[in-house]
């Protein structure tokens, strides 16, 4: 199966916001990295009936080179989306990324 992990979130007003979007993610203005994570922790969240949410830390260790932080491309890759769209309504997304499967 495959599961799409949300990086960050951007509110577009229009259409055409969509299409500069999509149109600066194809001529390669946002550098796009392989990617491999690996999830952090998968809890349980709610009681009937329960979903899992499945986490994906990102955390900084001063100690070693940044590509070698756990999941570091997540982290990567938000903060340059979020420079790069931030006048189109880019928004912050809260650590550690996660997704919630039903």
């Amino acid at each position: 199966d495959t599961v799409h992990l949300p990086i960050i979130h951007i509110d577009c007003d229009s259409p055409q916001q969509v299409d500069k979007i999509i149109a600066a993610l194809a001529r390669g203005e946002v550098f796009i990295p392989h990617m491999s994570v690996l999830p952090e922790s998968l809890s349980v969240n709610g009681v009937s009936p329960p979903d899992l949410v499945v986490r994906f830390g990102c955390e900084r260790n001063e100690d070693v080179p940044p590509d070698e932080w756990p999941n570091w491309c997540l982290e990567f890759m938000h903060n340059q989306l979020y420079e790069y769209f931030a006048h189109v309504g880019a928004r912050w997304t809260k650590r550690p990324f996660q997704i919630t499967l039903a």
